[in-house]
């Protein structure tokens, strides 16, 4: 199940690609409000979620807002791939998650060495950013326009 999963996910048909990034991954479990991980925290994991639900979230003046819900199909832990970089929110499981977990730096050397896949990564992850960051600027508006409404 997990190797039809990804192949659907990423949109590749190369037995021996998905062969190689299958080698590369574990299955992992995270019990329902488990931290997956914090933000700014440095993960070298990147997530596939195969089962379960996840709330990403973030820190405003010291209140977890809530961004975005994930679920079955959805990537988790982009920032992983930029490499020493911290992550930009938190992820906690709301529910069991049953999840594919890829080594960052792997996955990286795999879309250097198969650039069509890199390309299909790199496109499909960009599209992840773009919405999160909508995401967050809505969550954003919501903040401040209650606090204008309480400031009269």
């Amino acid at each position: 199940m997990p190797k039809e999963f990804f192949l659907r996910a990423l949109g590749q048909g190369d037995p021996a690609l998905l062969e190689e990034l299958m080698a590369d991954c574990d299955e992992v479990q995270f019990a329902a409000g488990q931290i997956i991980f914090h933000e700014h925290e440095e993960c070298d994991q990147f997530f596939m979620i195969l089962s379960g639900r996840v709330e990403l979230e973030f820190d405003v003046l010291g209140r977890m807002i809530a961004l975005e819900e994930l679920g079955p199909g959805d990537e988790l832990g982009w920032s992983s791939l930029l490499m020493r970089e911290g992550k930009k929110f938190q992820a906690r499981a709301v529910s069991p998650v049953h999840a594919l977990a890829f080594d960052a730096a792997k996955l990286m050397d795999t879309c250097v060495k198969h650039p069509a896949f890199g390309f299909g990564l790199t496109r499909r992850l960009l599209e992840v950013v773009s919405r999160r960051l909508h995401a967050t600027r809505l969550q954003l508006v919501e903040a401040y326009k209650e606090k204008a409404r309480a400031a009269g």
